[in-house]
């Protein structure tokens, strides 16, 4: 706490069910913004134990009921729609691990080469708009901040080697690392994200109702195309139980079709049924998200506090997509092009205005103009310098500088232009 009283900032928290997104903003001077998740860190989990920092943060400062999820509920989708503002089919990592048929390559989360090959994360995150906008990105474990995107990186980046590392050491050091990121005064970082595996990997191992995940929440408080005859078959298999789509029919409100990287039959299971390779597979995960985006136990839930939000409101739920808006309002950037709406979260704010692209434009015109005029001096006084010493050079009083072993200029008094000398002189 020592260390974030130096650093003057104010914290915001979002929390969501994959993650917890942490926000700090400086109320007088640029702000800062921290991005924190906890994976798979389901809206209700709030009332299983007792959370007193969560609590504190949402009395002082704003909270949601739930969050939308993107579809598919799944981590790195939702995690890099959170940077994006964007659907799951737009931004193109549409799962944990997928196949790109252009590539003929498969993109999978536990390989470092699928994290950092820019050719498969799509659109523009928050730490990339940052970057380009005059901020500076720290950015730890984050999906995503390991590949170039426009040509470049998050000035800091730890990229994601272990997600499964819940000890209490490994979180202090994420935790120290990113504190200070944000306290360096040199490196002045205005936006750092931080990423956490649990309650994502205790839920899976022991399902969301078991005692582990009461205590994995209190230490975060602390590929084929496949043809007709496959669809036709899978569709008949238990109809009562999961859906099969093909791709031109999935529901558009999914905002999962329109990407090649997306297969040619989708099958969804129902809310508490699962799909697997093989039922014996000793693997196989327990308490499991990734079901349709509309059932409440996929939804996710938001805090925030801070000089820019409200205090004690509980606003109306909004889709994650939206969260981007408002990182880049905080951060006083002006945002990439994204599917989310600003006005969704606006309620959140002290200062409901709009974001507003001509007050945008016109800070913008006024530090052009600013840089502009430096400019303009700074050719002037270099121009009025020559000037000057062309014409000290021109009375003789200056002599270019003589190199050995060379042809040179020698400007005398007595001599009123150029002349090439030998290497005699």
């Amino acid at each position: 706490m020592n260390t974030m009283e130096k650093c003057k900032v104010m914290v915001a928290v979002l929390i969501y069910s994959h993650s917890m997104i942490l926000c700090w903003s400086h109320a007088k001077s640029a702000p800062k913004l921290l991005v924190i998740s906890f994976d798979g860190f389901r809206w209700d989990y709030l009332d299983k134990t007792d959370t007193p920092n969560f609590d504190r943060i949402a009395n002082n400062g704003v909270r949601a009921k739930w969050v939308k999820d993107s579809f598919l509920t799944v981590t790195f989708p939702n995690h890099y729609t959170i940077a994006t503002g964007l659907h799951v089919e737009s931004h193109g990592i549409v799962g944990n691990v997928f196949y790109d048929p252009v590539f003929d390559e498969i993109f999978n989360m536990s390989s470092p080469r699928s994290l950092n090959d820019s050719r498969f994360w799509g659109g523009e995150p928050v730490w990339i708009t940052n970057e380009l906008q005059g901020g500076t990105s720290g950015v730890y474990y984050w999906p995503g901040c390991g590949a170039n995107i426009k040509g470049i990186r998050p000035t800091h980046c730890v990229n994601i080697v272990d997600i499964t590392n819940s000890s209490l050491n490994m979180w202090k050091h994420r935790t120290d690392t990113v504190i200070g990121w944000l306290s360096d005064l040199e490196n002045d970082v205005n936006l750092a994200m931080l990423y956490f595996g649990e309650p994502d990997v205790s839920g899976h191992r022991y399902g969301p109702n078991a005692p582990e995940i009461v205590q994995k929440i209190q230490l975060c408080d602390a590929i084929t195309d496949i043809t007709e005859e496959l669809f036709k078959n899978l569709s008949a298999i238990d109809p009562v139980h999961y859906k099969v789509w093909l791709k031109k029919d999935i529901p558009p409100e999914y905002h999962y079709s329109n990407n090649r990287r997306i297969s040619s039959i989708f099958m969804q299971a129902n809310e508490g049924w699962g799909i697997r390779e093989n039922w014996n597979d000793p693997r196989y995960k327990m308490g499991r998200h990734g079901y349709n985006n509309s059932l409440m136990n996929m939804h996710v839930f938001f805090l925030a506090t801070g000089p820019s939000f409200k205090e004690g409101f509980l606003s109306e739920p909004f889709e994650l997509i939206d969260i981007y808006s408002l990182m880049c309002y905080i951060l006083e950037i002006k945002p990439a092009p994204n599917n989310g709406s600003f006005d969704a979260v606006r309620q959140l704010l002290r200062d409901e205005r709009p974001m507003n692209y001509e007050d945008y434009n016109s800070k913008m015109f006024r530090v052009n103009i600013s840089i502009w005029e430096g400019i303009c001096i700074g050719v002037i006084c270099n121009a009025t310098m020559l000037i000057y010493l062309l014409k000290r050079m021109k009375k003789g009083y200056l002599k270019l500088p003589v190199m050995p072993n060379s042809n040179r200029i020698h400007v005398d008094k007595k001599i009123t232009e150029r002349t090439l000398w030998d290497n005699r002189i």
